[in-house]
């Protein structure tokens, strides 16, 4: 299988097995649920997964959540009230080139969690709580909203 849609369920809470089997899984969609947090290394076993979408959901991020995906290239992550990101919640991820963390509650966003993503190319930022864009300083990049 190489796409998978759990979108617009009542889904509360994804064991840390649930994707341990789908090793050539693409693409994951679990957006529009009631998920608040995700286990640790839920992702892990997903080497092929290129597009994540986890939108639309009431997610808390943990240091390792995307741990093991290093062919990532899309993330998304709107509407999810995040007010925070752990610094080293998107260490490699070295293939993200999209990050959409639009309609979230960020506050702020280091320059040094985006500086992990070298291949970053299309960053959405907006609707947030953002009170400065010193991040985009010293990104070298095609396109920040």
């Amino acid at each position: 299988m190489e796409f998978l849609s759990l979108a617009n369920n009542s889904l509360t809470h994804i064991t840390a097995e649930a994707f341990s089997s789908l090793s050539h899984l693409k693409h994951l969609d679990v957006s529009n649920n009631n998920l608040l947090s995700l286990p640790k290394n839920v992702f892990s076993k997903l080497k092929s997964l290129e597009t994540l979408t986890l939108s639309k959901n009431e997610l808390q991020l943990a240091p390792d959540t995307f741990a093991g995906l290093t062919a990532l290239r899309e993330l998304e992550l709107t509407s999810n009230r995040l007010a925070y990101l752990p610094p080293s919640v998107f260490r490699n991820l070295k293939s993200l080139r999209t990050l959409d963390l639009a309609n979230n509650k960020l506050l702020a966003l280091p320059a040094s969690l985006l500086s992990t993503l070298p291949q970053l190319r299309h960053l959405d930022a907006s609707h947030n709580l953002l009170s400065d864009v010193s991040f985009c300083k010293p990104l070298n990049r095609d396109k920040v909203i």
